[in-house]
C-alpha cells in the first residue's frame, strides 16, 4: 500500500507552520494528531466535522498521517517524526496497534507529546514512557477474560494457542497462558504464525498428534481467517475463540468465509450497544461511512475526542493535557467515551465482551 503524507481532516485548511519541538509545548492553537491505518479515516472526518461546527473551529486543528494496515516500525518511526514536527502539537492519537505504538513511543516521549494509543494492547505501553496512554485493556487482562471463557463457557480442557509473532500477539498468547496455567488448564502447544506458514498443515499436524479442547488465536482477521477455514477443510469442530487484533469488518468475514460457525471473538465494543452516546455515535458514523463502525474506530474515535476535551479544559500546553489525562478517575471523574469510562491506567475496569459472526454481522455472545 502506498503511503501518503499528512493529510488535514480540519475546516482549516491554511499551511502549518514547522518548527522544533519544546518541553511542555504550548501554542495558540492546538494540533491534535493521528496516526493510524486508513480505517481511521471516517473517524477522522467525524470528528473534524463536529470541531467544525463547535466554538473551537480554527482553535483546534486535527492532522492525520497514512500508515500502511501493517505493522511497519521504520514507518511508525518517519510518520511520529512528521508529526511531532508541527507546531503546536499537544498529542498524537496512535499508532494502530502495539508493535508500532511501541516504537513510535521513544519519539513522542522525547519531544514531551502525549501519545494515546486506543488499540494496543501491550502491557509494555504503560512503561515505555511517561507521555504513553494507553486506552484498552492489556493483553493480560484480555487473556484472563479468553482463559475464563474457553473453560467455563467452552469447558475446553486443554488449549492450543497460535499467535502472531509481534507485539500484539506474542503479548496476548503470554497472557492467555499465564492464565490458563493459574487455572490448572495445559497449554498443549503455543505456535507462531507468519504469512509463510501454511496453516492447513499445521491445523492438521496439531489435529492428528495433539487435538485440543479450543484453539486460541491472537491473530489478525487474515490468519484468523485461514485457521477456522482449515479447521473446517479437516472437518473438525474443535472451537476457536480469537483475540479482539481479529474483529476488523469486513476483512474478517471475507477471511473466513462460511466456516465461522465455530468461532467466537473478543471486542472491546458493539455497533448494537444501547447506551445513547454508542447510538448516537453509530448514526454520525454511517452517515459519512455507510456502514457500522468496529471497536478500533469507535476507540479511536474517543481518542480523538479525548485529547480534544483535554485542550478544551486546560489548554494548549502539552504539559497540561499530559496531566489532564492522569487527573482521570483521581481528581476528575473518569472521561464518559462511547466505548465506556476512561481513566488511567486504563484497562483493567473496561469491559470485555465475546462475539460471533452471523452471516457477516456481528452478533452478542460466543458462536453457539
Amino acid at each position: 500500500m502506498t503511503r501518503h503524507g499528512p493529510w488535514r481532516v480540519s475546516v482549516v485548511l491554511s499551511v502549518l507552520a514547522l518548527g522544533g519541538a519544546a518541553c511542555g509545548r504550548v501554542a495558540q492553537r492546538a494540533i491534535v494528531g493521528c496516526a493510524l491505518p486508513n480505517w481511521s479515516a471516517p473517524v477522522a472526518r467525524l470528528v473534524a466535522a463536529e470541531l467544525a461546527a463547535s466554538p473551537d473551529s480554527g482553535r483546534i486543528l486535527l492532522v492525520c498521517d497514512t500508515m500502511t494496515s501493517e505493522p511497519l516500525g521504520d514507518e511508525a518511526i518517519q510518520v511520529a517524526q512528521r508529526l511531532v514536527d508541527q507546531r503546536g502539537l499537544v498529542g498524537v492519537v496512535g499508532h494502530g496497534g502495539s508493535h508500532e505504538s511501541l516504537v513510535a513511543a521513544p519519539v513522542y516521549n522525547e519531544h514531551h507529546v502525549v501519545e494515546l494509543v486506543p488499540t494496543g494492547t501491550s502491557r509494555e505501553l504503560t512503561a515505555v514512557g511517561p507521555w504513553t496512554f494507553a486506552l484498552s485493556p492489556n493483553d493480560s487482562v484480555e487473556g484472563k477474560f479468553i482463559a475464563e471463557y474457553v473453560t467455563d463457557s467452552l469447558r475446553a480442557p486443554s488449549i492450543t494457542i497460535l499467535y502472531a509473532n509481534d507485539d500484539y500477539g506474542a503479548g496476548l498468547a503470554r497472557g492467555v497462558e499465564a492464565a490458563l496455567a493459574r487455572r490448572g488448564i495445559p497449554v498443549l502447544a503455543s505456535i507462531p504464525v507468519g504469512p509463510a506458514s501454511s496453516i492447513d498443515t499445521l491445523i492438521r499436524a496439531e489435529l492428528a498428534v495433539r487435538p485440543p479442547g479450543a484453539f486460541v488465536a491472537a491473530t489478525r482477521p487474515a490468519r484468523t481467517g485461514r485457521i477456522v477455514r482449515a479447521l473446517r477443510s479437516a472437518e473438525s469442530r474443535i472451537p476457536v475463540v480469537a483475540g479482539d487484533g481479529a474483529l476488523i469488518m469486513p476483512q474478517l468475514a471475507t477471511a473466513a468465509g462460511d466456516a465461522t460457525a465455530r468461532l467466537s471473538v473478543v471486542t472491546f465494543w458493539m455497533p448494537q450497544s444501547p447506551d445513547s452516546a454508542s447510538r448516537a455515535f453509530v448514526r454520525a458514523f454511517r452517515a459519512i461511512a455507510h456502514t457500522d463502525p468496529h471497536a478500533s474506530q469507535a476507540l479511536t474515535y474517543d481518542a480523538m475526542r479525548l485529547l480534544i476535551t483535554a485542550v478544551q479544559h486546560v489548554g494548549t500546553s502539552s504539559q497540561a493535557v499530559r496531566g489532564y489525562l492522569e487527573s482521570l478517575g483521581r481528581a476528575r471523574p473518569p472521561y464518559r467515551g462511547v466505548t465506556g469510562p476512561i481513566a488511567f491506567p486504563a484497562g483493567a475496569a473496561r469491559g470485555l465482551l465475546m462475539v460471533h459472526l452471523d452471516h457477516g454481522d456481528v452478533v452478542p455472545g460466543g458462536a453457539p
